[in-house]
């Protein structure tokens, strides 16, 4: 699966990805942490949220970590373009 399509701010598609939830570790304990996109127009910044640690990715940056994650994406948030 690619996330490509869904992370440009052109509404080129239904829906943009937002958001990304990631657990590291097993069933029995782990981490959670997530991506974030900003939502200013034509900003294609990410923020990676994990506990009182925020670190800014750009879009090629976003985008080579989830497609190294693998199967570790938890959750996925997408938002309908045009909706406010």
């Amino acid at each position: 699966f690619s996330f490509h399509p869904y992370t440009i701010l052109t509404c080129s598609s239904q829906y943009d990805l937002t958001s990304v939830m990631v657990h590291s570790g097993t069933a029995n304990g782990g981490h959670y942490y997530s991506y974030n996109r900003s939502t200013v127009a034509g900003d294609s910044t990410w923020v990676k949220c994990n506990d009182s640690i925020t670190t800014t990715l750009s879009h090629e940056e976003m985008l080579s970590t989830l497609e190294s994650l693998g199967t570790t994406v938890y959750m996925v948030v997408f938002v309908k373009c045009g909706f406010d």
